[in-house]
């Protein structure tokens, strides 16, 4: 769109002081160009060729991409290299500054707050996205430190009138924007930021954005083992107020969507899943045959936890970001292993269907129990149960009485929050331990579009080798085992009792180009521990719903933060989990939530 421009500006390193050289620099440049041209923006860049990195240069650059730009445009800046602090004000630090010498910081910085210029601008609105005060920097410089970091974050924003404008820090005060080194390091903000820019991403206002790249940052935050990072956003009104809901800044779902993808959170995180970026080249190389098969999958499970969504009453113990996590505890496993665990195209295609199938399947038992009057606890004759699922309920309401009991109270005390949120504990555990749930029709409550989707090529005679190998892969029986072992006890994988076995090795396609070796026991202990590892706050112990609705309560809200905010470090050859509770109960939930978790590391193996 002719409407929207934006103006990149990076700097790399500077003259001197503590400040260390940042090659991951132009990589972001090149990311957030590429993501923002694709979302309809007029892109230039600049501040990494010879003589662009002065600092007055760079605030002319600035200064006249605002005043000239066209009447009611949207205006994007992205600002990546050091950060400083002085005097009140952030700044961008130049190439020519040189730390150590300078004396009239304000004169020879670029500052970061363009208030002034947009005043005298035509454009609509300014966002500045600013990706600067990274990791590697010398604290142990006293002055620098005193003057640069001790409020990087807490400047106040000048206002403008007539015109909308926000600053989108990477970090919060006191943090750092990290980054990943390596023959082509990145920046973990910019790379949560184009996630959530990109076309493919169903956000589009500025709200959603940085939203969207808080979920992203806080995945690569855990993938990578760094700091915690928290976007920081400055303006007149915070980024989910009327401003930035109503600032559309990028547009979803362009004309680059893969065939059969749903414009959902889930197919976007599959489409940007790491688990791709393994995949060798050759004749087992991803196509876009597969990788459509994997989002029409995907998109059918979003659609069937839409249904459950829409009849269902908002649930306090549901987090929908967990398959995404799993995604990311999978990456982990594989790329971290030692030795490293070779995975083929065909199982990783797996591996990123089996969380939201597993999603798809207790949303299905979640809607069923929602239109079975799950908030009424009382006894009901079987001859008066209008829905099938009242009976499991019954089972689940009379399996926990001192719960009924709680929840009676809480709506003697007026509490409704607190007496649902009791009772939809219950509901999830009635859920979570329905084994009909996964099986098909007449015997089971299986969804029947879930089945349709995994056997979409099934029974059509297909003959190319290709299109026959993607639909043996997806083999309904198989593929839903898979997500059953999400979060599982090891132990039910070597069992050879149950009507579905996880084989050891399962060949598809044989004595084609696309013949692949697929080994579903060994997925199945991948799917169990990075299900533990992802931490599904339905799998606590009682002990949280035993403090909902005390005097110093826990509620759901606070415990679905703190399992997002959760992240396992390494500890030489062992991986710790660190998060900080503030309630008791919480602590100790945690503490029994990682030992089973332990138990899970011990049992599991690859073959």
């Amino acid at each position: 769109m002719t409407n929207r421009l934006a103006l990149l500006i990076g700097v790399r390193d500077y003259r001197g002081g503590p400040f260390p050289p940042l090659p991951v620099v132009e990589h972001d440049l090149e990311a957030m160009q590429t993501c923002l041209t694709a979302s309809g923006y007029q892109v230039k860049s600049f501040g990494l060729g010879p003589g662009d990195g002065a600092g007055s240069t760079i605030f002319q650059q600035l200064r006249g991409f605002i005043r000239t730009a066209p009447k009611g445009c949207t205006l994007l800046i992205y600002l990546s290299g050091h950060g400083l602090h002085h005097r009140g004000k952030d700044y961008l630090v130049p190439a020519d500054f040189d730390a150590l010498n300078a004396e009239d910081y304000g004169r020879l910085l670029v500052p970061i707050d363009l208030a002034e210029a947009l005043e005298d601008s035509k454009a609509h609105s300014l966002v500045i996205f600013v990706d600067a005060c990274r990791t590697g920097v010398d604290l142990d410089n006293v002055d620098v430190k005193s003057s640069a970091f001790a409020r990087w974050g807490k400047a106040k924003l000048a206002r403008v009138s007539g015109h909308r404008f926000a600053i989108v820090l990477g970090c919060s005060p006191g943090q750092f924007c990290q980054f990943v080194s390596g023959s082509e390091p990145f920046s973990l903000f910019t790379r949560a930021l184009v996630s959530g820019l990109s076309p493919e991403h169903p956000a589009r206002s500025l709200a959603d954005v940085v939203e969207a790249a808080q979920q992203q940052l806080d995945h690569l935050v855990t993938l990578h083992g760094k700091c915690s990072q928290r976007i920081h956003v400055l303006s007149e009104q915070s980024s989910g107020g009327p401003f930035g809901r109503d600032l559309v800044i990028c547009d979803a779902y362009g004309g680059g969507t893969p065939a059969g993808s749903e414009t959902d959170s889930w197919s976007a995180s599959v489409s940007q899943s790491l688990l791709w970026a393994g995949i060798k080249g050759g004749p087992g190389a991803v196509s876009e045959r597969l990788k459509d098969r994997v989002l029409a999958i995907v998109g059918a499970c979003w659609r069937q936890s839409n249904e459950r969504r829409e009849k269902s009453a908002e649930d306090p113990w549901l987090d929908e970001s967990f398959p995404s996590r799993v995604l990311d505890r999978l990456s982990f496993l594989i790329e971290h292993s030692d030795p490293r665990i070779d995975v083929t195209v065909g199982e990783r295609a797996l591996l990123l269907v089996a969380p939201f199938l597993r999603e798809a399947v207790l949303g299905h038992g979640l809607r069923l129990a929602a239109a079975a009057n799950p908030f009424r606890p009382s006894p009901v004759p079987a001859g008066d149960w209008h829905e099938p699922y009242r009976g499991k309920l019954e089972q689940a309401f009379q399996s926990s009485p001192q719960f009924v009991r709680k929840a009676a109270r809480m709506l003697e005390l007026k509490r409704p929050e607190d007496y649902k949120a009791v009772l939809q504990w219950l509901v999830h555990r009635a859920v979570l331990r329905d084994p009909e749930l996964w099986l098909a029709a007449p015997s089971g409550l299986l969804p029947q579009g879930i089945l349709q989707s995994l056997d979409a090529g099934a029974g059509s005679g297909a003959t190319n080798p290709e299109e026959l190998a993607v639909n043996q892969l997806f083999e309904s029986s198989v593929a839903l085992e898979l997500a059953k072992c999400i979060c599982s006890d090891p132990a039910r994988l070597e069992r050879d009792d149950g009507s579905q076995v996880l084989n050891l090795t399962r060949q598809l396609a044989p004595a084609t180009p696309f013949e692949q070796t697929i080994r579903p026991r060994a997925l199945g202990y991948l799917l169990s521990l990075a299900g533990w590892l992802a931490i599904d706050p339905r799998l606590f112990s009682d002990v949280v719903v035993d403090h909902v609705g005390l005097s110093n309560p826990l509620t759901p809200s606070a415990l679905l933060r703190n399992v997002r905010l959760a992240s396992w470090r390494g500890v030489g050859r062992t991986r710790s989990l660190h998060i900080t509770c503030e309630h008791p109960a919480a602590d100790l939930a945690f503490r029994e939530y990682t030992s089973r978790a332990a138990g899970v590391l011990v049992s599991c193996h690859v073959p």
